[in-house]
């Protein structure tokens, strides 16, 4: 952690580290929020450690040759077995009435005067419905 560093509660309040505590535990800082946080706050300051993996893993070159799991469907064809299919699953025709929109009616509602700051008159409309 660096001083200036942001951090953040979980309920969205900002804040920035000032500098750390002597004599304290290790991580231990002094902070700055926007806003006074509750003693349930959580504060989060995102760090980033380079670390190195160590590899517990067997790499396979080639996916061809070296083959470890077969799919369900080619269980299901080696041992001749039939898929059971869902009559939910099947496709059905979707049928939809046709919409039908009821007509729109522009109707004026308000026109300014010219004043003398701005030579622009405006006019309002508004869309209603007709009945």
């Amino acid at each position: 952690m660096c001083i200036r560093d942001r951090i953040k509660t979980v309920s969205g309040i900002r804040g920035q580290i000032k500098k750390a505590v002597k004599g304290g535990p290790d991580g231990s800082f002094r902070a700055t929020f926007e806003d006074k946080i509750l003693m349930s706050d959580l504060a989060f300051c995102r760090t980033w450690y380079q670390i190195s993996p160590e590899k517990y893993y067997n790499p396979i070159i080639s996916f061809v040759q070296n083959r470890l799991m077969k799919t369900n469907w080619e269980l299901k064809k080696e041992n001749k077995v039939k898929s059971i299919q869902n009559p939910d699953s099947e496709y059905k025709e979707i049928v939809r009435q046709p919409k039908v929109f009821a007509p729109l009616v522009l109707s004026l509602i308000h026109i300014s005067e010219p004043t003398r700051q701005a030579e622009i008159s405006y006019a309002v409309f508004c869309l209603k419905k007709k009945n």
